[in-house]
């Protein structure tokens, strides 16, 4: 389970919830920027320090931090996942920002599914809100998970 951003340029007089929406539909072939993959990823990395770069196989860039933020830049989006039940929330979030707002002056916008909306650097404390309320849940889930395995048989008992 991860908080996960999707940046993208919409078209020009094309809404960017449509734009998102139609990404997620892969009906967006359109939506595909020209820049140099390489120049976004220096552009993340001289905004962020600790950045780590590897290439893919399919030739997207992936950028990794020790704060647990992965962004994975292709010709399509560019995704921003921090995984849950981690600490450092704050930084997380703060890495993420730092992203968010390197990339607005390049003409992205930011699409947060957890909030369902195109969000600015004015939606980070609701983002991180939304980030520990999800977080709250995982004593329920392990909780759950012990007092299902403890009920039920073995898969080899039968009867």
């Amino acid at each position: 389970m991860s908080y996960d951003l999707t940046l993208f340029r919409p078209p020009a007089g094309l809404d960017p919830i449509e734009a998102i929406h139609r990404i997620e539909r892969e009906e967006a072939d359109y939506i595909v920027f020209d820049d140099d993959l390489q120049r976004l990823a220096d552009l993340l990395r001289a905004r962020v320090a600790g950045f780590r770069q590897s290439m893919t196989g399919d030739g997207s860039i992936e950028l990794d931090h020790d704060a647990q933020v992965q962004v994975i830049i292709t010709d399509r989006e560019i995704g921003i996942t921090m995984p849950y039940f981690r600490p450092g929330v704050t930084d997380m979030m703060r890495i993420a920002a730092e992203c968010v707002e390197g990339l607005a002056d390049e003409g992205f916008v930011a699409f947060d599914p957890q909030l369902d909306k195109i969000v600015t650097l004015a939606d980070f404390t609701a983002m991180t809100a939304q980030y520990r309320d999800t977080d709250k849940v995982l004593p329920h889930i392990v909780r759950d998970a012990r007092s299902q395995r403890s009920t039920t048989k073995p898969w080899w008992k039968f009867w």
